[in-house]
């Protein structure tokens, strides 16, 4: 295998190196074997252990055989779960696909679509969206969106633990005064301070520009 000038971009997986000559894997197996130890070896020189190959030589093998370079191709499929099977549709294309196992639809989706559109199914790549109306679902979007609001109870019952604090030292009161007074620890109010002198500092140090200056039109 001629050794040739190293490579900058990263070595190729078969299955990469298919994607990119447009061929399923088995397909593009055969041709790169075909062409192991010859001028046109397309293996990453020195590699061992299982074939890497070399996207310079890939480039100029395909350029030499006139076949363009291809880059995986995205379609935007709805998924739907009726309780027993999924359903998966390309839209665009009224192309659906049923099944009981989500994975097992999609590929048979890809491959309908290999075949639709002439590609190989290896570019093939899906970007989902699910609308499964199910009692477990719809509980799971409740459950985040309790989430959510207890996230801002939280932040709301924090705001108000330092205004009372805030409130009280302003009046005069002591941090220690003021743990024996609300029933906690001396370090429970320190650290409720030091959090809120943080977040503080922090909004303060997002809105500064250069030199300490903030940022924005005057």
């Amino acid at each position: 295998m001629d050794a040739g000038a190293p490579s900058r971009e990263a070595p190729l997986t078969l299955r990469q190196a298919a994607m990119r000559a447009g061929q399923d894997v088995l397909s593009f197996r055969a041709l790169a074997d075909a062409l192991n130890d010859t001028a046109a070896d397309l293996r990453l020189s020195g590699n061992r252990g299982a074939a890497r190959y070399d996207p310079v030589r890939l480039r100029n093998w395909l350029r030499s055989r006139e076949i363009p370079e291809e880059s995986p191709v995205t379609f935007q499929i709805r998924a739907t779960w009726d309780g027993a099977q999924w359903t998966v549709t390309d839209v665009e294309r009224s192309v659906s696909v049923t099944g009981p196992r989500l994975m097992a639809a999609q590929r048979s989706l890809a491959e309908r679509l290999a075949k639709v559109l002439r590609i190989a199914g290896d570019r093939i790549l899906f970007d989902v969206v699910y609308e499964a109306d199910r009692p477990g679902i719809l509980t799971w979007v409740q459950a985040e969106s309790l989430k959510v609001r207890a996230d801002e109870l939280l932040n709301e019952a924090g705001r108000r633990r330092v205004k009372a604090i805030l409130g009280l030292m302003g009046e005069g009161m002591t941090p220690p005064e003021i743990a024996e007074v609300f029933g906690v620890s001396y370090q429970r109010i320190q650290k409720i301070l030091a959090s809120a002198k943080e977040e503080r500092s922090g909004i303060s140090g997002a809105g500064a520009g250069p030199q300490g200056q903030r940022s924005g039109h005057r």
